[in-house]
């Protein structure tokens, strides 16, 4: 059911219209935090933390809200915790090594 939201969110995006994409994403995001929060060491739902932590950072960084910084911050957190846990993916290790020297 995430997933449903996060491509409805994703097509809003594109659309432009971000509060309605954000509202899909938050569903999603509920979702994915609740499975990942319930098993930390099941890889996909991690995975798609990751993905909703993602769309969130950009809807804001799209509408040019200093919110996204925070969401950035809780993206490059999971990351960090996915790489402890050994369960990150090849484009995750990208996306983390890219937050890290952005925060350096």
């Amino acid at each position: 059911l995430s997933h449903c939201y996060t491509k409805v969110g994703e097509t809003l995006q594109m659309q432009g219209r971000l509060e309605e994409a954000e509202a899909a994403h938050w569903e999603g995001l509920a979702i994915c935090e609740h499975l990942a929060e319930s098993d930390p060491s099941n890889a996909v739902w991690q995975h798609d933390l990751v993905i909703s932590y993602l769309r969130m950072a950009q809807i804001w960084q799209a509408d040019d809200d200093g919110n996204a910084h925070a969401w950035w911050l809780k993206l490059h957190g999971q990351l960090v915790e996915m790489r402890k846990r050994g369960i990150t993916l090849p484009g995750e290790e990208e996306i983390l090594s890219r937050l890290t020297s952005e925060n350096q």
